[in-house]
């Protein structure tokens, strides 16, 4: 009568791209079946939640430009990228007992590059 379940979305589908039709396809299914889930799973003690990285610093982007990283960190309030521990931080205070109240959410690391 109690789990976590942390799913990593995009803030793609807030702010698509072209030619990224089919992974905003994918992570909008993903962010509806997680909603959909909490939904169903929380009369069980089951929480589920997002979280939906900006651009972060891993191998993921190496191939990106560095006018496209500067590009960002200019649009990002706290001006940089994101790096991998702050990611790691908000699942680990989604898995924590501290989030027990919290279902259906998405949280976003992205240095406050969108705020909806």
């Amino acid at each position: 009568n109690y789990g976590k379940i942390i799913n990593i979305t995009t803030q793609a589908i807030e702010t698509p791209n072209a030619g990224w039709l089919h992974y905003i396809i994918a992570k909008s299914g993903l962010n509806g079946f997680s909603k959909a889930l909490a939904v169903e799973l929380a009369p069980k003690g089951i929480r589920i939640n997002m979280v939906s990285p900006g651009m972060t610093d891993t191998e993921l982007i190496s191939n990106i430009s560095e006018k496209a990283r500067l590009l960002s960190v200019a649009k990002t309030p706290l001006r940089r990228i994101a790096k991998p521990e702050d990611i790691a931080g908000a699942i680990s205070f989604l898995t924590s007992e501290k989030s027990d109240f919290i279902t259906g959410e998405t949280v976003r690391v992205n240095g406050g590059q969108i705020m909806l």
